[in-house]
This record gives C-alpha cells, structure tokens and sequence, in this order.
C-alpha cells in the first residue's frame, strides 16, 4: 500500500504512527514536501516541495537486532540500483547510507529502529534546478545530471518496488550477498580521508568494508581500524 501525503513533519513519524496503528510490512508514505525531515544523527535534510523522493517504508524484520544493521546496506543497495535502471545514473554509496553521483550528494537514507518495526525512510533530489548556496558545491540532483524533469512520485514508486527486492534478498539471502553487490558502488576506495566520531577522530585511507559492515581505514602507521560509526568523513588532501 502507497500513502500519499502532503507537507509533513518527516515521513519517518507518519509511518511509525501508522504503524503502530496496524500497517502492514511494505507500506510506503510518499510526501510532497517535509518541514522537519531528518538524516543521520538529527540533522536536517532540507527539500522543497515537489522536487525530491520523500519516502519512508515500514518493515518488519524477523531476525535478531544485532543482524539490523544490514537494513541500511539493502536499501542503499536499491537506491543505486534505481539510479541505474530508471535514471541512467551510475551512483556511488558514501558509508554509511549517503548516495552520491561523482563528488556530489544525490541522497540519503535513515533507518529507524522500534521494537520490532523498521522504518526505512529515503530523501532523493530529483527536479531541483539549482541549489542554495551552502549546498550548491556539494548536493545535485537527477534533473541536473541528465537535463530532464522527471515524474516524482512515477519515480518513488519504482524506488518503493526497488527497496522491497533488495529487502526481500536480505531477508532470504543474508547479508554477505547484499554486501557483496553493495562494494561495487562504494565510494572512497584509496582516499585519504579524516573520520570524526564521538570516539575519535582518524585520518586513513579508506580501504573498503569489512564482512560486518564496518568500514576499514588504515592510518599513516599501516594501522587498520574497523569503524562502527561515524559523524562526518572528509576528503583529505595530501
């Protein structure tokens, strides 16, 4: 089931009240527009309305909370798999769940745990033309990587059917397959980059993900840290 609705706080709240109020696994909220949208760690994800994918899926998982966190891989996994097939877009995936095409960020994904109930919600720039000026250097969206305007919700709902296979894999595959098709889009392979986090901050180079998820960086002594979380990665310059 597609819920449409207007101008909301977040997709993510709609779809956690509706499913606490009964909704099946599967059922997606596509809003035109959010006034309190969220990303990683609270921050804002900011759109204007009509011009992006603002989408949240409720799941249901059956598997134990410490195999969760593979949730966030599939649904990348099918984010860059619809720029590829409806978009013509070859998409490469910042870890943990930033979607970018070249060195410009096209998306995001936030994943959000209640008891048993997943709410995957997807913001993808679509139709803008332009952006304001603390984010034109470094966010684009499929109108200006292809030069054509595009159908949103046509869009949203083919990335609806695309979240629901790479779910549906994950869920009868396991992670390791999900894993092992999500590496070949992965951002950052070879970059020097600067990880902060609430635990440290490193700089390395980003040697790719290891079988648990974890990104893997190694520091200037030949040192490899496995990293479970962090708030920010930036490229570095030699």
């Amino acid at each position: 089931m597609i819920e449409y609705v207007g101008v909301v706080s977040s997709t993510n709240d709609i779809a956690l009240q509706m499913a606490r109020d009964g909704a099946c696994e599967g059922t997606v909220v596509i809003a035109d527009a959010q006034s309190a949208g969220r990303g990683r760690r609270g921050r804002l994800w900011l759109d204007e309305p009509g011009q992006s994918i603002l989408m949240s899926i409720i799941l249901r998982p059956e598997m134990p909370a410490s195999e969760l966190y593979g949730l966030s891989f599939a649904a990348s996994l099918a984010v860059a798999r619809f720029l590829g097939s409806d978009c013509h877009l070859s998409a490469q995936l910042r870890w943990p769940n930033d979607i970018y095409i070249g060195d410009r960020k096209i998306g995001g994904i936030l994943v959000e745990m209640s008891g048993g109930t997943a709410i995957v919600g997807i913001g993808i720039n679509v139709n803008q033309r332009a952006f304001h000026d603390e984010l034109k250097d470094m966010a684009t969206s499929v109108m200006l990587e292809t030069g054509q305007s595009s159908n949103v919700r046509m869009l949203a709902q083919s990335l609806a059917d695309a979240v629901m296979k790479a779910y549906n894999e994950f869920i009868n595959a396991g992670f390791q397959a999900i894993l092992s098709e999500w590496r070949k889009y992965m951002w950052g392979i070879g970059s020097l980059v600067q990880i902060d986090s609430e635990a440290l901050t490193l700089k390395g180079v980003i040697q790719g993900v290891e079988a648990s998820g974890a990104l893997l960086v190694c520091n200037s002594d030949g040192v490899v840290h496995s990293i479970h979380a962090v708030d920010t990665i930036k490229t570095m310059t030699n």
